[in-house]
């Protein structure tokens, strides 16, 4: 039985087909509608275990992590990305232009901008700063924020996910992570032969 597998077993998911994949990990959908991530990304784990169990309007809800066989996994709710990319993609071009990051952005500049912003997309920016601020309020600043890493809750909340930070001390809270919730580490065989 694969890790995926285990995890799903022990938290009584189906899991429904793969999703996907990005440069950390690999998705799953799930009967229930929430996605299954495994990921080799240790900021992004430990960001998504203090979010656990957490309700917040512009980030992904998590529901459980857990570690199995040194494979890290997050059960997280779908977002709706199917939108998200062709509505608002252009959005990053024009920041850009303007030179601006998006949690830079303020709409009291607007007049100062060389490119115009509709009415749309100063929503979504400002869902994107909420977001942001979410974050902040954990003790983290999300380092990934794109187009392919946001979308929409089933309320219409723009929401970001699968989001990282640079954690200086990962592998000490990694450890206290798993031995809060009593994981031992898979055990390296030696080939040593004395």
């Amino acid at each position: 039985m694969q890790n995926i597998e285990k995890f799903a077993k022990k938290y009584n998911i189906e899991i429904n087909c793969w999703a996907g994949s990005g440069d950390f990990g690999e998705a799953y959908h799930t009967e229930c509608g929430n996605i299954i991530k495994e990921t080799r990304d240790v900021a992004e784990f430990l960001i998504a275990a203090k979010l656990e169990g957490e309700k917040n309007d512009n980030i992904v809800d998590i529901y459980k992590t857990d570690i199995i066989n040194d494979q890290m996994y997050i059960f997280m709710e779908e977002l709706n990305l199917s939108s998200i990319e062709d509505e608002y993609s252009s959005i990053f071009s024009k920041l850009e232009d303007v030179g601006i990051e998006i949690d830079e952005f303020d709409e009291r500049d607007l007049d100062e901008y060389s490119v115009h912003f509709s009415n749309d997309e100063i929503s979504f920016i400002n869902d994107i700063q909420l977001a942001v601020v979410q974050y902040q309020s954990y003790g983290y600043n999300p380092l990934d924020i794109q187009p392919g890493n946001i979308g929409r809750k089933e309320n219409g909340n723009i929401a970001l996910f699968d989001q990282r930070d640079v954690i200086s001390n990962q592998k000490e809270l990694l450890e206290e992570y798993k031995s809060e919730r009593k994981i031992k580490s898979k055990k390296k065989k030696s080939s040593f032969k004395p």
